[in-house]
């Protein structure tokens, strides 16, 4: 199934902009002719261009009908919201999909794709992403839930990032679908740097055309 995210622009632009206050409107007064509330479709000339893969059309796997998400992120800590698209990829070569995207919001509704100048090379099947300081340098890090093993990019604070998944031990064997990130908590009564958990909720497929859910698989890096 190929989704196309265009339509996520608006929710991606309004978190990212500030918007004119509406006026309020008494709960009563809310019918399906209210006006009080509008939205345009600023798509077009935002700079937000990408296509998502997931499977193939007609779907016909359960994994084909998940999408991949997306991420709002500050990676270079300017003040505004970045979006990260993990993507994904097709059942019959899950490793090698089309790639992530990174980009760059350059205000006034407008984003560059800095997939390339971001040193982010990720092309596996993912099916959610998170974002946290996991180092607590000051800069957000990426954490992709995959097909397979899961991956965590580093943000190396010069506007690249690093894979450091083999040494961070965050992927476990288990075929990982979702995730979330704990609540940050001091790293020293002195610092105020925090240090973030990820907690992994695993199913386990036997192979790639069909799945089989074993009982639930949890683990916490810390």
């Amino acid at each position: 199934m190929i989704l196309t995210p265009l339509s996520l622009a608006l929710a991606v632009l309004l978190h990212a902009q500030a918007i004119p206050a509406i006026p309020a409107i008494p709960v009563l007064a809310v019918s399906a002719n209210s006006a009080g509330l509008a939205f345009t479709d600023i798509t077009a000339g935002c700079g937000l261009e990408c296509t998502l893969t997931s499977g193939t059309t007609p779907s016909t796997q359960i994994l084909e009908v998940k999408g991949g998400g997306l991420a709002l992120i500050d990676f270079d800590n300017d003040g505004d919201l970045d979006v990260f698209v993990p993507n994904g990829a097709t059942l019959a070569d899950p490793e090698h999909g089309p790639g992530a995207r990174m980009f760059r919001n350059d205000g006034a509704m407008h984003f560059s794709d800095v997939t390339a100048s971001s040193a982010i090379k990720h092309h596996r099947w993912s099916f959610g992403v998170t974002v946290g300081d996991v180092d607590a340098d000051g800069f957000d890090d990426i954490f992709i839930a995959c097909f397979g093993p899961d991956v965590l990019l580093r943000n190396k604070g010069n506007g690249t990032f690093e894979d450091i998944t083999a040494r961070s031990r965050t992927s476990p064997r288990d075929r990982v679908f979702t995730m979330t990130v704990g609540e940050p908590a001091p790293r020293s009564p002195t610092s105020t740097s925090t240090a973030i958990s990820i907690f992994s909720s695993a199913t386990t497929s036997t192979s790639i055309a069909q799945i089989r859910v074993h009982p639930q698989h949890s683990r916490a890096f810390r």
